[in-house]
């Protein structure tokens, strides 16, 4: 059995939607927004906001944790996005920084792992 797939990408972004902290932000609905599962080595996962898509990669990706660590993580970006933070993709960008410590607060996880 595969974890990884897109449609389980879609199941746990829908998931994470209803959860805090992404349930009191503006997050797009599934149908909105592309969930793909990439072969690629040089990334972990991706926003690519011109494409409108959030990758993972099953090269990089094995254990639900990582999924969900990753998958949690390219959310914060897609927020900073929606939200017209020019620097959406800085991991030192304010309002993404502060959505991984509130992620790692919910979730139980270190914030440098996210």
């Amino acid at each position: 059995m595969t974890l990884l797939t897109d449609e389980n990408l879609k199941l746990l972004y829908k998931t994470f939607c209803r959860m805090g902290p992404f349930n009191k932000l503006k997050m797009p609905y599934t149908h909105e927004i592309k969930l793909k599962v990439t072969r690629r080595k040089d990334i972990i996962g991706e926003f690519a906001p011109d494409e409108n898509t959030i990758y993972i990669s099953s090269a990089r990706n094995a254990h639900f944790d990582t999924i969900c660590k990753t998958l949690l993580h390219e959310m914060a970006h897609l927020h900073c996005y929606k939200a017209k933070e020019n620097e959406y993709y800085d991991h030192e960008n304010k309002r993404f920084k502060s959505i991984i410590r509130h992620i790692a607060s919910v979730y139980g996880f270190d914030p440098k792992e996210l």
